[in-house]
């Protein structure tokens, strides 16, 4: 059986326009996630392989010309939180409010922020005696 020439064509006129259909599809669908979604999911895809972690470089001696130390460098603990791993943050608060002579509402604020990880500004440079105490 002979199928005419004209059915030919229609056949491939048919085929080529399902093709760039359906390649227009995946085009429009690449191009919205390449430049419509493309900034957030580079912010994400950072925020999930890195961490920014401050760190006070240590600072040099001052000596005099024979050697001796006349002013140190002095270690001071620093209390950092990270709010994902606090189990009851009303708690926690209450504790860290009595060691860092803090209100418990400013504790509570500072534990419950959505963020990594959060520096207590009241537990900056405090005592190894009142480090000891939080880590209890």
């Amino acid at each position: 059986m002979r199928v005419s020439n004209v059915t030919v064509r229609k056949r491939l006129l048919l085929a080529l326009i399902i093709g760039i259909l359906i390649f227009l599809i995946i085009d429009v669908r690449l191009g919205y996630v390449q430049f419509y979604l493309g900034d957030m999911l580079t912010g994400r895809a950072k925020d999930s392989w890195s961490r920014n972690i401050p760190f006070e470089p240590q600072r040099g001696e001052i000596v005099d010309r024979n050697g001796v130390p006349l002013a140190t460098n002095m270690s001071a603990p620093t209390v950092w939180v990270v709010p994902r791993q606090v189990k009851d943050p009303a708690a926690t608060a209450e504790k860290l409010a009595s060691v860092l002579n803090m209100p418990k509402e400013t504790a509570y604020r500072e534990i419950t922020q959505k963020e990594r990880i959060v520096r207590i500004k009241e537990g900056r440079k405090i005592s190894h005696e009142k480090a000891k105490e939080i880590r209890a």
